[in-house]
């Protein structure tokens, strides 16, 4: 069955730089993602009512561990004021390790890593500036990073341009003069190359602009998987890191290390917007930092490409040579290749959905039907919608990769079913659990 050209440009057409992908005929906002979300969450509580824990199956890449450490107990840690400045010479030291950073850089413990960079923009974005964002090349895929950079930048009204290479970055600021910070995405399906952050570093601070680096989970994957360098070594100014990624396991929060001039100036707009971590989170945040270790960490990531390559191994067979697999990305598929495949498996040329809502469609019966957690299901409106499963959060030590690939082609095969029927979409997508 070939697919028409007329499928494939409908779902090209409206292609969003933020997304990732056009925007959905199901999923046609955020707040029909966030209807998935909401459905997912009940299948959750379903299942583990009905099946306990090992009915669910953490297959995101991510992690939310807020275990408290000892030290955390008496009155002191009762007041924020004082508890927070207690335990922050210690953050401070943990995550100088961490990331790098001299004795002239400071941290600020987020919430949310989406909640950091939105105060740091709207900090240090003044209103009709333009803020340049070097992301990864990724082959096949029109420029798109994490969303919460642009999204941020449009918070604080200004605007956001997608670039891959130092020389898009020399002609941008060889015709504006408004440019408050770099942005950079160090990691986000690639990885932005050492020698290209040393020289997007190097054009920025020429002209007296400094350099942001969205380092979430790249300050592992990129330093561990690919022997890359610290953000900070290479001339970052500011950089962030999330505590649930890639090896790091803490509460779903954001370390901001920087510059204490500019986190001077983020920090006023942090306890402005009430976007800094509470004192339980910072304690999570500084465990998490004790117990990571770099050697055990490289250990996991070898341990991760040798499962997600046996996955890939079992299932390639049936989905393609468009699969690939990594260490920390897990085993996935682009968003058209993977519609491609449901299609030819329905033996449809044309359907009258989008990329994103074959993909999330996929992700939700993978929850139903085996009780896989999985990123296009349930994380945040906007979040990446490929088709991916990660064995690097997964507490389920029963569950072994057979199940796994068994898991992903039973679920293809039922989303290849019901893909012409609009109504057994939505139920799939919207509908009750059970």
């Amino acid at each position: 069955m070939t697919i028409t050209q007329r499928q494939r440009d409908k779902w090209r057409a409206g292609y969003d730089s933020v997304l990732g992908h056009a925007p959905g005929t199901v999923l046609s906002d955020e707040v029909q993602e966030y209807r998935v979300t909401r459905a997912a969450e009940e299948v959750l509580l379903h299942r583990y009512k009905e099946l306990g824990y090992d009915g669910v199956h953490n297959l995101m890449g991510l992690v939310d561990d807020c275990r408290l450490p000892d030290f955390f107990e008496g009155p002191e840690y009762q007041e924020r004021f004082l508890s927070v400045k207690i335990m922050e010479e210690q953050l401070t030291e943990l995550a100088r390790g961490h990331l790098g950073g001299g004795d002239d850089y400071r941290v600020i413990a987020f919430n949310r890593v989406t909640a950091g960079v939105t105060t740091l923009m709207l900090a240090l974005v003044p209103p009709g500036s333009m803020v340049p964002y070097v992301i990864p090349p990724y082959p096949g895929l029109d420029v798109h990073g994490h969303p919460c950079v642009p999204r941020a930048v449009d918070l604080a009204k200004a605007s956001c341009q997608l670039i891959s290479t130092p020389q898009e970055l020399t002609a941008i600021l060889d015709q504006r003069s408004d440019v408050p910070p770099v942005a950079i995405c160090g990691s986000y399906r690639g990885i932005i190359r050492d020698e290209v952050m040393v020289e997007v570093c190097d054009i920025a601070h020429a002209k007296g602009i400094p350099v942001f680096v969205d380092d979430a989970a790249g300050a592992r994957n990129r330093v561990i998987s690919f022997g890359q360098s610290k953000a900070t070594d290479l001339g970052a100014d500011m950089v962030f890191t999330s505590c649930e990624k890639a090896g790091l396991y803490g509460p779903r929060a954001g370390i901001l290390m920087g510059r204490e001039d500019l986190l001077l100036r983020v920090g006023a707009k942090t306890v402005m917007m009430g976007t800094d971590a509470r004192p339980s989170v910072v304690a999570s945040m500084i465990r998490a930092l004790e117990e990571y270790d770099p050697d055990r960490a490289e250990e996991m990531f070898d341990g991760w490409t040798a499962r997600h390559a046996r996955i890939w191994e079992m299932i390639t067979p049936t989905m393609g040579e468009a699969l690939d697999y990594g260490a920390y990305s897990g085993v996935y598929m682009g968003l058209e290749a993977f519609a491609e495949l449901v299609l030819r498996k329905a033996g449809l040329e044309e359907v009258d959905l989008a990329l994103a809502d074959i993909s999330t469609l996929h992700s939700m019966l993978m929850l139903r039907r085996q009780g896989f957690m999985t990123i296009a299901s349930l994380h945040y409106p906007g979040a990446t919608k490929l088709m991916s499963v990660k064995v690097n959060s997964l507490n389920s030590p029963d569950l072994t990769d057979e199940d796994i690939a068994q898991g992903v082609l039973d679920s293809l095969g039922e989303t290849a079913r019901i893909i012409a029927d609009r109504s057994a979409v939505e139920q799939a997508l919207f509908g009750p659990p059970g």
